[in-house]
């Protein structure tokens, strides 16, 4: 179902809008997040978004990426490695894919759909009774001034 992924309150100029999402990608489909506005997105919305999650990402033997992270609508994504999302303070200009891996504690950086930078950080993917995640959670920071420092 569509929903807020964290409430956007009134920030100070120095406070970037951030948040924590869990999807709810369930063993063999997908969820959508679009950073500009905090929205999780379900399949009806999904190309308005800038990353997709997917737990199963090996469908019908295509791209062999599982779990993974799509991109979206022109938007790209980096991995940035396993490191506090503190220290990412800038993001890169470009090595943006359109698809990577999912992998637990990683930081990435995201250049959205509307060409600004996002980052975050898978901080925890739960297993079911599959080898594929049922959900991800992460904490993410969204820079709307569209400047790569965070």
């Amino acid at each position: 179902a569509e929903g807020q992924v964290s409430s956007f309150s009134t920030y100070a100029a120095s406070v970037l809008p951030q948040g924590k999402a869990r999807t709810s990608a369930d063993g063999t489909w997908w969820d959508w997040i679009d950073f500009s506005t905090g929205q999780r997105l379900d399949t009806s919305g999904g190309v308005n978004a800038d990353i997709k999650f997917q737990a199963w990402w090996d469908q019908f033997g295509v791209t062999g990426i599982s779990p993974g992270l799509q991109a979206q609508a022109g938007a790209g994504i980096v991995d940035m490695g396993k490191i506090p999302l503190l220290q990412v303070t800038i993001v890169p200009e470009g090595g943006y894919s359109a698809a990577l891996l999912a992998k637990g504690g990683h930081c990435y950086a995201v250049r959205t759909k509307e060409g600004k930078y996002a980052k975050f950080k898978i901080t925890y993917m739960a297993f079911g009774d599959t080898s594929y995640p049922v959900y991800f959670e992460l904490d993410w920071v969204f820079q709307p001034d569209g400047s790569r420092s965070f």
